[in-house]
């Protein structure tokens, strides 16, 4: 029994290069033979008069071949994934992550329409006492950096991911690994949860132990990085490389 998936997100570089590793080399195409043996009998009446008479038979058996080549397109997607899955079960591999959840995607189109209706905030501003006030002229100067930021920096799309626990993963996708353009999501549930979602992936860890030297570019930058990393993914979401992402749709028994 085969199980049959709907693939959302498949990173083929990351697949591609972990079943060179798992099976020692690329699978760009398999062949598959299938063959019929027949059986046919000739006779012969006959003999030598007055000694031996009779019949002979002779037997013969031809067999028939059919080659066909196969494009193995998702079943090197589904070997990877079987690896990964019984690695995930063993104390060998800790930073493999095997859910099951809800999906949410965002684009950089969302966060942009976000960012913008953050400057309906300044119409409050009047009614905010004094210590309300210095923490939104803060809050409001980062957030014009943030958005200067979006204007010059590629954004890239991003998932948030709940699994059946109700704890949250996060990370960034490639949009061309997208079965289908984020907006469409959008059309389809609004930004609802997508629900019975199965994803695997490899946990992030960032290490904040090794400062930059001071007046490194990167710390002038990073402050910015934070707040715009803490308003797309929180704080409390595990960041994960995402492998693949896909939903169950049934199995099938193949001859």
């Amino acid at each position: 029994m085969v199980s049959i998936y709907d693939f959302i997100y498949v990173d083929r570089e990351r697949i591609a290069s972990l079943y060179a590793q798992m099976f020692g080399g690329h699978l760009l195409t398999f062949k598959e033979l299938t063959g019929s043996v027949s059986e046919s009998k000739a006779g012969i009446s006959g003999g030598l008069p007055k000694i031996v008479e009779g019949n002979t038979s002779e037997t013969h058996l031809s067999k028939e071949e059919i080659e066909s080549v196969k494009d193995p397109h998702d079943v090197r997607t589904i070997d990877v994934l079987s690896e990964l899955i019984e690695l995930a079960k063993s104390s060998d591999s800790p930073i493999i992550v095997v859910r099951n959840g809800y999906l949410n995607l965002m684009d950089s189109h969302l966060i942009r329409v976000f960012l913008k209706t953050l400057d309906a905030v300044t119409l409050f501003e009047p009614h905010l006492n004094k210590q309300e006030k210095r923490e939104f002229k803060r809050l409001k100067k980062m957030l014009d950096l943030i958005k200067g930021f979006i204007e010059t920096a590629p954004i890239l799309p991003a998932f948030l991911y709940k699994d059946s626990e109700g704890k949250l993963y996060g990370g960034t996708i490639k949009e061309i690994f997208l079965s289908e353009p984020i907006p469409s999501f959008y059309l389809k549930h609004s930004n609802k949860w997508l629900s019975n979602v199965a994803i695997v992936g490899v946990k992030e860890v960032a290490d904040d132990t090794e400062a930059l030297p001071e007046g490194h570019l990167s710390n002038v930058t990073n402050q910015i990085m934070e707040s715009l990393s803490k308003m797309i993914i929180p704080l409390e979401a595990e960041r994960i490389i995402p492998i693949a992402i896909m939903r169950k749709i049934g199995e099938k028994q193949f001859q």
